[in-house]
């Protein structure tokens, strides 16, 4: 018996039973009725309105994308027989304009590709991240156009769109930056290298203040202090000078993977709350140049040069 029929059939044993109850002498108990949708029926709906029986579509965000401000338009071929994509274009109330992709993309029987776009300019404050796409195709000789309502198992769009917000919104008060030296102490396993992270007040009309709460550590570096996390509390305001944050820092792990794998190690996470109460985190990359000098202080610090 499948899901659906069997909702049903529970339906039908209460109505049956309810009926019952009103034939005895006694008075009927009190019943109440709700329908209780599953979060399987609701990812089943989902997926139901993401497919026309030949593609079924998605969205996604890869760990590779976040640094280079990418993610994906998935589309998987439900058929058994090769198609090859031509465009697509994903549209939402959240973004400025449509994220489109052009070109030719083969996709297997059975299998799929992740169509790769940049992320789009968002409208804030974030809105309805609703979104739809329509892709252009070529299956069995035919050329289709689908408009589908893609899967995001992950809310990329909604967490891009508040991502992007709460950026907007932090930039209009303080702009962030890391300085593109390393203070170094001690040698060899206790050597400790110390970040400077800048923090400059914005001028203008309207630029209020925030708190700097601190700053999560990476999967490449994390505080000298042994604490998962540099706790700042430091407070910024119009008007104040640019205020420089020191980061003491050691290698997270020494594994000759983390700096050869290294995706996100060196883009900071810094903890941020705003004046009207609203927390969150921003991101402030390291410059190539900086990128390349942790790299060697891990390396030497970890000995794994040789």
């Amino acid at each position: 018996m499948n899901r659906r029929r069997a909702r049903v059939s529970t339906a039908a044993a209460v109505a049956v039973l309810v009926a019952l109850s009103g034939c005895s002498s006694a008075p009927a108990p009190r019943t109440s009725a709700s329908v209780t949708v599953s979060a399987d029926t609701a990812a089943e709906d989902a997926a139901a309105a993401a497919t026309d029986g030949h593609i079924l579509v998605g969205v996604t965000q890869g760990r590779t994308d976040y640094t280079t401000g990418m993610f994906a338009i998935s589309v998987e071929n439900v058929t058994d027989a090769e198609l090859i994509v031509r465009s697509a274009r994903l549209s939402s109330p959240a973004f400025d304009a449509d994220a489109s992709w052009d070109g030719d993309a083969i996709v297997p029987a059975g299998r799929t590709r992740d169509l790769r776009i940049a992320v789009p300019e968002f409208d804030c404050p974030a809105t309805d991240p609703m979104t739809s796409i329509v892709v252009s195709y070529e299956s069995d000789g035919d050329s289709r156009t689908a408009v589908l309502a893609p899967v995001d198992e992950f809310s990329t769009v909604e967490r891009l769109s508040d991502a992007a917000c709460f950026t907007q919104a932090v930039s209009e008060v303080v702009a962030f930056g890391l300085a593109d030296r390393l203070d170094l102490s001690g040698q060899g396993p206790a050597a400790v290298t110390t970040l400077s992270l800048t923090a400059t007040p914005v001028a203008g009309p309207g630029a209020g203040s925030l708190t700097v709460l601190g700053v999560d550590a990476t999967t490449l570096l994390s505080p000298a202090s042994g604490d998962a996390a540099w706790s700042v509390d430091e407070r910024v305001a119009a008007g104040d000078s640019p205020t420089t944050i020191a980061l003491p820092a050691v290698p997270a792990r020494c594994d000759a993977h983390a700096v050869a794998e290294d995706k996100v190690g060196t883009v900071l996470r810094v903890r941020v709350l705003l004046t009207g109460g609203t927390e969150g985190s921003v991101s402030v990359p390291a410059s190539s140049t900086l990128r390349a000098d942790l790299y060697a202080f891990v390396t030497d610090r970890c000995g794994l040069s040789g």
